[in-house]
């Protein structure tokens, strides 16, 4: 049944979950120019205002929806930008042709109990529609007590991703957002600063904005100290106190500490926006920072009899190319391949362990492509890949 009423933002979620079932799958402009045109007659002229850092308030709450329905299972990414429901979304709505906004919250707290394939069970849903072109994120279950809490702190991530996805600034803009339910964190992480994240924590006593480097000791101190000198600066610039130190007996961070805040709404939005304008402040520094300190070090170049074969370093090379060009399609910046390509890219994941993106691309091969064999191998490691990327997680 078409909504008729959008009062709160999560009004947005049932809105969103009817409007999916209609276009199934498409970019985010086009989801919001249908929603628009679809709803606007019930979009409140207060919803059209700006949010305090200059964007649509209901494109927010539209995209804090999505993030909510991709945990309960029933939206998923189909690429970078890209909305889609999964079956079991299609599924939901089928069996609940009445639903309001009432019904959905009353399956978002199952979920939260249950987790996702418990809730689905529960509702009647087979457990293979539930993954569909995306992968939900599993909840454990928790006492009442504690759920309540963890629910009020999933809902405010999840409002702080939904004003992410649409503000991260520039060349910054592919990061990827994650935050599994009943953790204090989420994380913005970019590949090409590998076993480091930024973070948003809601610690014990204080909340903090920070980039975590989280590789080797060695490697972790010699980065830090590209970023020391920038602390006076950066804290300048946002003007909140920046500190760049050691963290625990191996790790290092870049951080600003803050005083535990109430989650509302309007303190989401503020650190949305504070971890925008520290992301965009601190990328290009880490840039530089990676570059001087590098994952690999390379040897001093020998000489070594004239062979056929390709040298340690030449095949160095060629899996770099590789990962280059399979992590440029992944962020958008690059056409894409041959089905046959995706399904040997995806074969080079799983070789790897890069298991989140072994999945991701095969969630984009298409069947009828490919030879009944190739599609098969594919299928089998991408399965392998995303339970591995699960445990992972």
């Amino acid at each position: 049944m078409k909504p008729e009423t959008l009062d709160v933002a999560t009004d947005y979620r049932l809105a969103l979950l009817w409007l999916m079932e209609r276009i199934e799958s498409a970019p985010r402009h086009e989801v919001r120019a249908t929603f628009d045109r679809e709803l606007c007659t019930i979009i409140p002229s207060e919803h059209r205002q700006l949010t305090d850092s200059g964007h649509i308030k209901w494109h927010a709450y539209a995209s804090w929806a999505r993030t909510s329905l991709i945990h309960m299972g029933l939206m998923a990414s189909a690429g970078h930008g890209v909305w889609s429901i999964t079956p079991a979304g299609k599924e939901w709505l089928l069996r609940n042709p009445q639903a309001t906004s009432d019904h959905l919250a009353a399956f978002r707290r199952l979920v939260k109990r249950e987790g996702v394939a418990g809730a689905m069970a529960q509702a009647g849903i087979e457990a293979q529609q539930v993954g569909g072109v995306g992968k939900p994120i599993a909840t454990p279950a928790r006492g009442q007590r504690g759920a309540s809490r963890a629910e009020r702190r999933d809902e405010f991530f999840a409002q702080i991703s939904g004003l992410l996805t649409s503000q991260l600034p520039g060349d910054a803009s592919h990061g990827e957002i994650r935050h599994y339910a009943s953790n204090n964190h989420m994380a913005v992480i970019y590949r090409e600063f590998p076993t480091s994240h930024y973070e948003l924590r809601l610690a014990r006593g204080f909340d903090e904005v920070a980039f975590h480097f989280e590789g080797k000791r060695e490697l972790n101190l010699a980065r830090l100290a590209h970023m020391e000198p920038h602390a006076r600066e950066l804290s300048a610039a946002l003007g909140h106190d920046v500190v760049a130190e050691p963290w625990g007996p191996n790790w290092a961070r870049v951080a600003i500490d803050l005083p535990p805040a109430q989650w509302t709404t309007k303190k989401a939005d503020e650190y949305a926006t504070l971890l925008v304008r520290f992301i965009e402040a601190t990328y290009p520094l880490l840039q530089n920072a990676f570059a001087a300190v590098p994952s690999r070090r390379r040897s001093r170049a020998r000489k070594k009899p004239i062979s056929t074969a390709p040298s340690e370093s030449q095949a160095h090379a060629i899996l770099d190319q590789q990962l280059a060009q399979i992590r440029t399609f992944l962020q958008g910046r690059s056409a894409r391949p041959s089905d046959e390509v995706l399904c040997d890219w995806v074969q080079f994941c799983y070789t790897f362990e890069m298991f989140d993106e072994g999945y991701e691309l095969f969630k984009l091969v298409a069947p009828s492509a490919v030879n009944d064999w190739l599609y098969r191998r594919a299928k089998k490691l991408a399965q392998v890949c995303r339970i591995r990327a699960q445990n992972k997680g």
